[in-house]
């Protein structure tokens, strides 16, 4: 049978009302209890490791922002950016002075030293030119024929050693590319300078050496072309056959011409000359009295005549190529030794104590 329902004070629960759940649906004490519990316990346990992560979020990132502070305090800091300055100050000084400068250095040697070999390269082709055209020049004057009283005894290349020796004569003076020396960019040393200009004052002054040289190749050239005027009055005193007048002539022509050369010519040719002219005009003295219109006494004169011209004409100028040579060795001990003193420039400055000089420089 179904329990009674009796009002009052309930004493003792019966199993039939925990059973019945049609009639105790408005009891449901025991488990809203229960299931409240659980719920509100899990959002209190997610709260306190929440508060824990954002406590040790926010350390961490006060952490993080203090090294970074740090950081920035360092790098704003005036005695690291005095430290770096100074550093780069250095830096700068021993680049210029252990690196750039004795590169720029070296380079501006090297050129000095260039163009000393230059020029002696130079001195020497001109020396050898010169010995081969004087040495041409001697063979050109020598007598080309046994006879000497023939056309084919003269000498016929006046005109062009003339020009020859002229034009060398011209070459012998220093290059203008060569009497400076360059600045390497806008840096130049002057006691490099001091070392290269006496070597190009040396230089000019061993070409001027050459000078009396070409002087005696010069006068070599007169004296023939005078020669050749003794051949020219020796042809025509045999084709005079004897006239009086046409060897009276030749004698005018030939103390003209006498007087012109020993304006000229060197005391040596003059000294050799002086006593052939001298019998000579002795020989004219006799024509000029002459008033036959041949000379009596022409086989004769002819004879004493062309005695005195072979004596004349085996007069020679000494040509000496050694002195050629002597110029060209003390040239060669100037250039070596302006090469040595250069080189002991560049050589005295690379000690690390030496390394503090300035170079000079025009902007």
């Amino acid at each position: 049978m179904p329990t009674e329902f009796k009002p009052g004070k309930i004493d003792q629960t019966s199993s039939d009302s925990i059973v019945d759940t049609q009639s105790n649906k408005y009891l449901p004490v025991l488990r809203n209890s229960f299931k409240t519990k659980l719920i509100t316990s899990s959002p209190v346990n997610h709260a306190e490791t929440y508060t824990h992560s954002k406590t040790y979020d926010e350390s961490k990132k006060i952490e993080k922002i203090t090294v970074l502070e740090f950081i920035s305090n360092i790098l704003l800091s005036d005695i690291l950016w005095l430290s770096i300055s100074i550093a780069c100050l250095l830096a700068t000084v021993l680049f210029y002075f252990q690196i750039l400068q004795p590169l720029v250095l070296q380079k501006y040697t090297e050129t000095a030293e260039a163009q000393v070999l230059e020029s002696n390269q130079k001195f020497y082709l001109q020396a050898e030119q010169l010995n081969s055209l004087q040495q041409q020049i001697v063979s050109h004057t020598e007598n080309l024929a046994a006879q000497s009283c023939t056309e084919e005894a003269k000498y016929d290349q006046s005109d062009k050693d003339r020009k020859d020796i002229n034009n060398f004569a011209a070459t012998l003076k220093v290059d203008s590319k060569i009497k400076q020396l360059p600045n390497f960019g806008i840096f130049y040393d002057n006691e490099i300078k001091k070392n290269y200009l006496p070597f190009i004052t040396e230089y000019q002054n061993s070409l001027n050496e050459f000078q009396p040289i070409i002087a005696n190749i010069k006068h070599l050239i007169e004296f023939v072309d005078y020669k050749n005027s003794w051949i020219d009055q020796c042809i025509r005193i045999q084709n005079s056959t004897g006239n009086t007048k046409e060897l009276q002539a030749v004698c005018t022509d030939i103390n003209i011409r006498s007087s012109t050369y020993n304006k000229i010519a060197p005391g040596g040719i003059i000294d050799g000359l002086t006593i052939p002219t001298e019998n000579i005009r002795s020989l004219c003295a006799e024509i000029s009295t002459s008033k036959s219109p041949i000379y009596p006494q022409y086989n004769k004169f002819k004879s004493n005549w062309l005695s005195e011209y072979d004596t004349i004409r085996s007069l020679s100028l000494v040509t000496d190529s050694t002195s050629i040579e002597n110029i060209k060795d003390k040239f060669r001990d100037t250039s070596n030794r302006t090469k040595i003193q250069l080189e002991n420039v560049v050589q005295n400055r690379q000690d690390f104590h030496s390394i503090w000089y300035i170079l000079n420089f025009r902007i």
